[in-house]
């Protein structure tokens, strides 16, 4: 079981930190599927040239086959890191909404993690909490603005949500596809799918790290002016 421990005491310093882990970790993803996309493309121009209705059993596939899978390892590998850090930056956003928004959560905290894994409710309650937080930054921001000369950020918390949804759908698409392969044209299809699908998360990486620095800016202001009025005690969230 992971455990992420959430500092109680709004730490503005720490969700910058935290964040930019998270940007980083996005756009390690977006490099990875690059690379796979460049893989596919290869692995889809030997498919072309093949005898359509040849059965895959027929198909010297062992080479690249081997390149596919390494391929995808590093993508799984990417993804489950960029899933923990973004977990690590979005509970404690979610967690200290109430100290510098001074409005309560609509949720509890616990969900800006497990909202993402429990069935259905995934669809809508992770976006709903990112929603909440950026309108309450929103609001504060027109209260209250920063500094003279911070620009507002932009709000990208839709664009998110739906490349997110997006990508889930194309790679369950994929994942099918592949699956019922028979002959080397379907299996051209299905790599044409996959191909289709880590572009799309090449994207979906870039507006997420997007997001990330966006949803960041929008409370970091006031996260700061919060933690001068809140007792550091530290409290354990788990994760999985």
């Amino acid at each position: 079981m992971s455990i992420a421990t959430i500092p109680s005491r709004p730490d503005g310093a720490q969700l910058e930190a935290r964040s930019i882990s998270a940007i980083r970790a996005l756009q390690s993803v977006a490099i990875i599927d690059g690379i796979a996309v460049i893989a596919g493309v290869v692995e889809l121009a030997r498919l072309n040239a093949l005898r359509p209705d040849a059965l895959v059993a027929e198909l010297d596939l062992a080479v690249s086959e081997a390149v596919l899978a390494l391929v995808g390892f590093a993508q799984l590998a990417a993804y489950l890191l960029a899933a923990v850090f973004f977990l690590r930056w979005f509970l404690p956003s979610y967690s200290w909404l109430p100290d510098w928004s001074g409005v309560a959560r609509k949720r509890s905290r616990y969900m800006a993690g497990w909202g993402f894994f429990i069935p259905v409710m995934s669809l809508w309650v992770p976006y709903g909490i990112a929603r909440e937080i950026w309108k309450q930054g929103e609001r504060r921001w027109k209260e209250q603005p920063p500094l003279a000369g911070i620009a507002k950020p932009v709000d990208n918390v839709s664009s998110w949500w739906a490349m997110y949804l997006l990508t889930g759908f194309l790679g369950n698409a994929s994942f099918r596809a592949s699956f019922r392969a028979e002959t080397a044209q379907e299996y051209a299809v299905a790599q044409g799918v996959t191909l289709v699908s880590d572009g799309f998360d090449v994207a979906a990486a870039l507006v997420a790290a997007a997001f990330v620095a966006s949803l960041t800016a929008i409370q970091r202001p006031f996260v700061d002016t919060a933690s001068a009025n809140v007792a550091p005690v530290e409290s354990t969230v788990a994760l999985s």
